[in-house]
C-alpha cells in the first residue's frame, strides 16, 4: 500500500478508515525518515537543527516536509519560539514511545541472532572474491 494510492482512497489520510491498526500504524511511521526523527525526539525536545544533524544526509526540505507532515497527523508537537533567529521544538506524543521501543528491541534481537550468518557470509565472499587479486571469478575450493 503506498502513499499515494492511500490518498486517492481516503483522501487526508484519516488512518481511522483503515481496517488493520498494524497498517494504520505503519501508515502513519514508516518513511524514510519518520521512523528516524521519532527516534531521535524519543529522548526528548528536539530543534530542527539538532534533528537534521542527528540524522546526516536528509536535505532540509526533505526534513522540513516530514516534520510538517508528522505534526499534521499528531504524531508530534511543534512549539514555535519568540526569539531572533525563530526557532522551532518539535516534542513527539509519548505514547508511540512504547512502540518505538518493541521495534528496537525487536531489530536489536533479530541482529544479535542473525549476525554470526552475516560474518560468515562475508568471510565467505572475501575468500572466493579477494579484492587484492584480480581474478575472473570464485577461487577453486579444490
Amino acid at each position: 500500500v503506498t502513499r499515494r494510492y492511500l490518498k486517492e482512497i481516503i483522501g487526508d489520510y484519516r488512518m481511522e478508515l483503515l481496517a488493520c491498526p498494524v497498517e494504520t500504524t505503519l501508515v502513519l511511521i514508516v518513511d524514510k525518515w519518520k521512523v528516524l526523527i521519532l527516534r531521535n525526539l524519543m529522548d526528548g525536545i528536539k530543534r530542527f537543527g539538532e534533528q537534521k544533524k542527528s540524522i546526516g544526509t536528509v536535505s532540509q526540505k526533505a526534513m522540513t516536509a516530514q516534520l510538517r507532515d508528522m505534526e499534521e497527523k499528531e504524531l508530534l508537537t511543534r512549539k514555535v519560539c519568540a526569539e531572533v533567529p525563530s526557532r522551532a521544538e518539535y516534542n513527539p506524543h509519548r505514547d508511540l514511545k512504547p512502540v518505538l521501543d518493541a521495534m528496537w528491541a525487536w531489530g536489536a534481537d533479530y541482529k544479535a541472532k542473525n549476525s554470526d550468518l552475516f560474518f560468515i557470509v562475508f568471510l565467505l565472499l572475501r575468500f572466493l572474491y579477494p579484492s587484492s587479486h584480480k581474478s575472473n571469478g570464485p577461487k577453486s575450493i579444490a
